[in-house]
Order: C-alpha cells, then sequence, then structure tokens
C-alpha cells in the first residue's frame, strides 16, 4: 500500500496496523518487506524476518537488487515459455501443409521446413540444413539452370514458379511445381 520498503526492527512494540499472530506462528522480532517494481507496476512483494541486528538501509539495497534480478530471471523464463510455445503453434502450422515447404536465406541455405520435406527427399533434419538449394536439384550442373533463373526470379520480382526434379537421397527424381515467393524478415530477404 505504501510502496515503499517497511522496515520494523521493533516488531513485538504497539503497532496501530498490527493484528497479532495467527495461531502457531513464529513469533517475529525484526521484519524487512519491499515491494518489487516492474516500471510503476509491483510484480512482487518480499519479506525477510528475525535478523539478530536490526535491518539497515544496506539490506533494503541488497534485498531489493536481489528480487529485481529473481524479476528479471522471472520474466525471462516467462518470455522463453512463451517463445517455446509459438514455435510449437508455427511448427504444427508448417507440418500441416500439404506437400513441401521449405524457407531460404539470401545464400540459398535452407532456414526452415516442414516434416514432409524430410519425408520425401529421406534426408535427416541436420542434412537438410546443411544442404544449398540447389543440391536439391542435382546440384550445379548446367541442367539446373531453370531453376537457378527461377530463384533469381523470386529474389529479383518477389514471385516465381517452375517445373523441376526433385532428387530425394535414394537418387530418386520426384518430378514437382514449385512456386516461390520472396519473403522479407527483420529487413533480410527470404525465399519459400
Amino acid at each position: 500500500r505504501q510502496r515503499r520498503p517497511i522496515v520494523t526492527n521493533a516488531y513485538p512494540s504497539p503497532n496501530p496496523r498490527g493484528k497479532g499472530y495467527p495461531e502457531g506462528h513464529v513469533r517475529i522480532t525484526r521484519h524487512l518487506s519491499l515491494p518489487v517494481f516492474d516500471g510503476d507496476r509491483i510484480s512482487l512483494v518480499v519479506g525477510t524476518g528475525n535478523k539478530e541486528e536490526p535491518y539497515t538501509e544496506t539490506d533494503v539495497e541488497q534485498l531489493t537488487l536481489l528480487m529485481q534480478g529473481v524479476l528479471r530471471l522471472i520474466e525471462r523464463n516467462r518470455v522463453a515459455a512463451q517463445l517455446k510455445q509459438e514455435r510449437e503453434f508455427i511448427d504444427t502450422m508448417l507440418d500441416s501443409v500439404p506437400g513441401i515447404l521449405y524457407v531460404y536465406d539470401e545464400t540459398g541455405h535452407i532456414v526452415r521446413w516442414n516434416k514432409q520435406h524430410e519425408e520425401m527427399t529421406g534426408y535427416s533434419a541436420d542434412e537438410v540444413k546443411a544442404m544449398h538449394v540447389l543440391d536439391w536439384f542435382g546440384g550445379y550442373e548446367p541442367d539446373t539452370s531453370n531453376v537457378a533463373n527461377a530463384i533469381n526470379n523470386v529474389m529479383e520480382k518477389g514471385r516465381g514458379e517452375v517445373e523441376a526434379n526433385l532428387f530425394a537421397k535414394s537418387g530418386k527424381a520426384i518430378f514437382m511445381y514449385f512456386t516461390g515467393v520472396r519473403l522479407n524478415i527483420g529487413g533480410k530477404p527470404y525465399f519459400t
């Protein structure tokens, strides 16, 4: 209520706000409580009691610093849990898309893909991460020029399409129709 630390070094003395001890409560001789702020909002209130010597301003400062660190850890854990939940949501959405879906960065290296991509090609997640976009189409041979041109169109014009064989790990050629779209995420170009 007072929005400031409260130090009571003589707890047993008469106090107009005191209501006595609940049954079985440890007898309190000294007490320090303080609010921990997140901006203007009180996020938590912490209390400690029965220090042998009187509580001082140093105790208030140390407990405040400690609890601000705890508050940062709580917030970091909350944000991490929220990010994990959002990541699971996005992964579930990507994996529910029929067909294969993948996102490459401007260097042509994959950054995200759906499970169907792994299932169709037979490559593991670690293998997929190490591959360049043209690796799926027989590498850098001249017959991949139509794919390379389509990728350039996506990066330059924002959209592109191509019919090509996607090569699985087994060597099997899978004829597919690809549509590509350029994305700008965080100021960087990607394509899907």
